[in-house]
């Protein structure tokens, strides 16, 4: 009898850990793969046991963002259905409370187009579309003629003689919702989609030139790619409602081209020129990239506040490239920080024997216009601290332990430029080996300029002094004297 308890016992822990394990369901399967489909896809999701119940959601399809808005909320799966439009579908499996790991497939819907609905010239630019799919496929030829450009006013919901930036209830275009472009098309011409209020997503295309107003109040557009594209129009993407702009291959763009976006970030790096009012009205804006452009035209940041501008290569600035931006350095807005490294010069750091001093000399270039407009209202001053740090901006001194600012007493010399010097003196033998970083600042009421950031101790430039071939050996003596004194 006893053994025949033992052997039961026995039993029951082999099978504890066993019932534990299968506690937690398995994730269900799907029998389609992401990927793209013409006009649809059937769905059918497996769940692995007949104990598990397969839970699902619908997602928009986002091309640029996985996290799209939800469409179809928490269903439980009993039979295939069928997906017509594009998204992205997270499934589960759950049993006793215990649910699985959320596994996710994304479906692309392409749309079958009736090549007779299109209209070309003889370049290959698409002048009409007499369809009404909200999921629009444009053909890679029509009548034999490869379709190369989508042409003036194509699209176009926008009345211009009545200001109406949609007008036409009954035409196509107001439900116009996805676009499908071939890879020949290169070339979106003057107000093709403007005002198509409800199109969300342009899929596909080889686009490099977006003309005037080419997307203007397309306000629910959030995805399209522009890896290809190399110049836009005035007002191209115009209050639209995309979510980021990082593009490496922009290199021209007119006044008002991303103007009125929520974006938070801007990147263009290879951005050389740029219109008036490019950037203006960008409520939500944080940060700008710009590191080639070397002219801030008009209105380029009007009612724009960013916190940080990277621009180290320019040199030119229109007084009024922060229209409505002035006056307002405690006011609502925080410091707008612009890295300027040709206009704040950072000049290096420099030994001062008389005192065990340490200078830092900077200079500002007064070629741009903005001295003789501004005059007494320009601020020359530093940001330092006793650290190596790179978080030296006014909206960050908090961040800084031991940051500290000081105003700067000026010096104009005769090729026209300012030049101002930040000096430490009597420091402590004990402190020669102790880091600072600088840089100076520029204020025009809540605009700063900044230089690049200068980080040296004492040990730093004297040793740099020692090692210099011309400098004389006098100065190399005291020098010496003084860090073995």
């Amino acid at each position: 009898m006893k053994k025949i308890c033992f052997i039961l016992m026995a039993f029951v822990m082999l099978l504890t850990p066993v019932t534990a394990q299968a506690a937690t369901p398995n994730a269900p399967t799907f029998s389609t793969d992401s990927g793209v489909y013409q006009d649809s896809v059937t769905i059918v999701l497996r769940s692995g046991s007949l104990l598990n119940t397969v839970y699902y959601e619908i997602y928009e399809y986002g091309l640029s963002n996985m996290e799209g808005e939800l469409k179809q909320a928490k269903t439980k799966y009993t039979l295939p259905f069928k997906i017509t439009e594009s998204c992205y579908i997270e499934a589960w499996s759950e049993r006793d409370g215990e649910g699985s790991q959320i596994v996710t497939n994304r479906y692309y819907i392409r749309y079958s187009s009736d090549e007779g609905r299109f209209t070309v010239d003889e370049n290959g630019t698409l002048t009409a579309y007499t369809g009404n799919s909200p999921n629009l496929v444009i053909p890679d030829e029509v009548d034999g003629i490869p379709v190369t450009a989508i042409g003036d006013s194509c699209f176009e919901q926008y009345d211009r003689v009545h200001n109406l930036k949609w007008y036409n209830e009954d035409n196509y275009s107001n439900y116009l919702k996805t676009v499908t472009l071939p890879d020949t098309v290169t070339h979106i011409c003057s107000f093709a989609f403007a005002a198509c209020v409800n199109l969300t997503d342009v899929y596909g295309g080889h686009v490099q030139q977006v003309d005037n107003n080419g997307f203007y109040y397309c306000e629910r557009l959030k995805n399209i790619d522009m890896s290809h594209i190399t110049t836009l129009g005035k007002s191209a993407f115009s209050d639209t409602g995309l979510e980021q702009i990082d593009n490496d291959s922009i290199t021209n763009i007119d006044n008002g081209a991303f103007s009125g976006l929520e974006v938070e970030t801007i990147s263009l790096p290879n951005l050389t020129s740029c219109g008036t009012d490019a950037f203006s009205e960008c409520g939500n804006i944080k940060y700008v990239n710009l590191p080639k452009l070397t002219k801030f035209t008009r209105n380029i940041f009007r009612l724009t506040y960013p916190v940080m501008i990277n621009a180290p290569s320019l040199t030119e600035v229109d007084k009024n490239a922060f229209y409505h931006n002035d006056y307002a350095p405690t006011g609502d807005y925080a410091p707008i920080g612009i890295h300027a490294a040709k206009l704040a010069g950072a000049l290096g750091g420099s030994i001062r024997l008389s005192d065990s001093g340490l200078r830092f000399g900077f200079n500002w270039d007064n070629s741009t216009d903005l001295e003789a407009h501004f005059g007494e209202n320009i601020e020359y001053g530093f940001i330092y601290a006793y650290d190596d740090t790179d978080d030296l901006m006014f909206n960050q001194m908090k961040q800084v332990e031991n940051g500290y600012s000081k105003v700067a007493t000026k010096h104009t010399d005769k090729d026209g430029k300012t030049s101002f010097n930040l000096v430490f003196t009597d420091i402590p033998k004990a402190n020669y080996d102790t880091k600072i970083s600088a840089r100076a600042y520029i204020r025009i009421y809540n605009w700063y300029f900044y230089s690049d950031i200068l980080t040296r101790s004492f040990s730093d430039v004297a040793k740099a002094v020692l090692e210099d071939p011309d400098i004389d050996q006098s100065t190399k003596d005291q020098l010496n004297n003084l860090l073995e004194g």
